[in-house]
């Protein structure tokens, strides 16, 4: 067969190929990644080169052509092992930290969310509405705490009572008349427990006092005295009595299960979710106590919460030491995983910061169809392409690397550097305005401030007239801080979003829930005068009538100086029928002329 072209050997075919290789490469996507050679210094661009390499020797391995199949058949004395080459390296060769270089591709592409399955909103709403089928705050708060939830209260506490009281069997113990509790005792228990918050005073027993500097005439209407009050909180507990040296927080968990059910029984979080941990102050000795310096309280209690983007929290779940992890998920990425679980798998976004950030965790969540944006990513983390942590960037530029087309990592430099990882999200970037002017963030950026605004206003609106004393075991400072503060900011959220009147503000609904736990004693419009030492203001009266009959208390003098002379008071006491209508105690006649005359 005759031809007028000359016919090329297998030698010149190669050639060709290989020049035609190394051309096309050499406009790869990378350029638009580098920086020009003139802003960088020498050890800089060294750097810039190598990573370029890096993913040149990867697209180059791992997308073989035809051509280069058919060299390598064609010339079998040529060695096609990678190790023996020691120009080009291998992935093999490589440290471990290059080797996961070499899977992140420079070619960012746009990623969409997963499709969004769940069905978001109120649930039982009927159960919260009042009479004129209307939103009621206080429907709110008693779904949350239920009648249920308090008698199981008032078993425990007698039972620990009359444990307790058979130990403290002092002469002058406040146990010695101690009575049983019932519902209405500890609303009004927790009424005051709320009121603390709202009015600030030194200490517990400063409420009660008749000094005019804190004379509180509130506690004196309640029909609830000081050692009343101080006993029913020492003995307020909310499991059985028991020693479990296994599980620290025993006499917790069964308030925490019951109304983070009755939380997510009320209402079912949109697509967006939000994990976060907040720290509860406590210095006294506890096992699980905490230090992190970054908080307001470096010492405490560490809760893990699950949040709405309108600060509904969802999970709650006390940190207790070591616990069960799930395979292939370090500790804070199976704390993510129990919080969410059953959250999962209907196309949500998940948002966390840098304590939860991890590759594996992306994977596990991605996985079971939940995106998730994560933003302050520690650069030291496992498996990040180095060109992306180590990059070297000017204000308002942006690096990229994407791996198997579900994952990206980017570095966004603005007053500092920001590395984020992110299943949702390319290197887009949109501009937005600020208070210096127009300027371009990453979409994954806006995304992440939008959302984590959520647990931060939770966080911010818990601590408002916050009820919690240092006075208090720990366990009951984490019932206050869940009865009192997550639950009334939960129903104020619900109370916002489906109400139809003015939105409330947290001292509102913290005052509409005291007046309703308190009763009428706290719904007195008429304003009380202080004590003086005038008689104008002091009158001996008759103790108001039971059922028509007489009601006698002992004379309020009498018992105290009987008590000072170390004498059996309560028996001794003179029994009177009498009380100054200005300082609601009882007073026989001659010591009610001796004080305020």
């Amino acid at each position: 067969m005759s031809s007028g072209k000359k016919k090329l050997t297998d030698e010149e075919v190669r050639e060709m190929i290989e020049d035609s290789d190394d051309e096309d490469f050499s406009d790869g996507s990378d350029e638009e990644f580098v920086p020009s050679g003139e802003e960088l210094e020498d050890s800089e661009m060294e750097d810039v080169i190598e990573d370029i390499e890096y993913d040149r020797n990867y697209v180059c391995e791992s997308q073989p052509n035809e051509n280069d199949r058919n060299r390598a058949s064609s010339s079998p004395s040529e060695s096609t092992d990678e190790e023996s080459d020691p120009v080009r390296g291998s992935p093999r060769q490589l440290p471990f930290e290059q080797q996961e270089n070499l899977i992140w591709l420079s070619d960012v592409l746009a990623l969409g969310r997963e499709n969004f399955s769940g069905n978001p909103g109120v649930r039982n709403i009927e159960e919260i509405l009042d009479e004129d089928r209307k939103v009621n705050i206080i429907k709110i708060f008693e779904y949350f705490l239920d009648d249920s939830l308090i008698e199981e209260m008032v078993t425990h506490t007698n039972n620990y009572a009359q444990t307790y009281q058979n130990v403290r069997s002092g002469l002058h113990s406040r146990m010695k008349r101690w009575k049983p509790v019932d519902k209405g005792d500890l609303k009004k228990l927790f009424g005051i427990i709320m009121f603390m918050g709202v009015k600030i005073l030194p200490s517990i027993e400063h409420y009660w006092k008749l000094d005019i500097l804190y004379y509180c005439p509130l506690m004196h209407s309640i029909q609830m005295s000081y050692n009343r009050f101080v006993t029913i909180l020492r003995c307020w507990h909310f499991a059985d009595m028991q020693v479990d040296n296994s599980n620290i927080t025993h006499k917790i968990d069964s308030l925490v299960q019951k109304l983070v059910g009755k939380f997510r029984s009320l209402y079912v979080p949109p697509e967006v979710i939000v994990v976060d941990e907040l720290m509860i102050k406590f210095y006294g000795r506890l096992r699980i106590k905490t230090y992190n310096p970054s908080k307001a309280s470096s010492y405490g209690i560490k809760v893990y919460k699950l949040c709405t983007v309108n600060s509904y929290t969802w999970s709650y779940e006390i940190y207790a030491g070591a616990s069960i992890q799930y395979e292939g998920l370090d500790k804070p990425g199976t704390v993510v995983a129990k919080l969410c679980e059953l959250l999962l798998d209907q196309g949500r976004v998940l948002i966390a910061d840098i304590y939860y950030t991890s590759v594996p965790l992306a994977k596990y969540l991605k996985d079971r169809k939940t995106d998730k944006i994560c933003g302050t990513l520690r650069k030291n983390r496992v498996g990040l392409p180095l060109n992306v942590t180590k990059s070297k960037l000017k204000k308002g530029q942006c690096v990229a690397r994407q791996k198997d087309n579900y994952i990206t990592v980017l570095k966004w430099h603005d007053k500092r550097d920001v590395l984020m990882i992110s299943t949702c999200h390319g290197d887009e970037m949109t501009s937005v305005r600020t208070r210096l002017g127009e300027t371009l963030k990453p979409n994954a950026v806006i995304d992440y401030n939008d959302a984590k605004k959520g647990i931060d206003v939770a966080d911010q609106l818990s601590p408002y007239h916050s009820p919690l004393h240092k006075s208090l075991t720990w366990f009951k400072k984490v019932a206050v801080d869940l009865l009192f503060r997550v639950a009334v900011v939960n129903a104020r959220c619900i109370y916002n979003e489906y109400s139809t009147g003015a939105p409330l503000t947290m001292l509102e609904v913290q005052e509409q829930i005291i007046r309703h736990l308190l009763g009428p004693s706290a719904n007195v419009t008429t304003p009380a005068r202080p004590p003086s030492q005038g008689l104008s203001t002091h009158k001996l009266t008759e103790i108001p009538r039971r059922n028509n009959m007489l009601v006698r208390k002992r004379c309020t003098n009498c018992y105290t100086k009987l008590r000072k002379e170390e004498m059996p008071a309560a028996s001794k006491a003179k029994q009177v029928h009498t009380e100054c209508i200005q300082c609601q105690k009882a007073f026989c006649l001659d010591c009610f002329n001796n004080v305020h005359c």
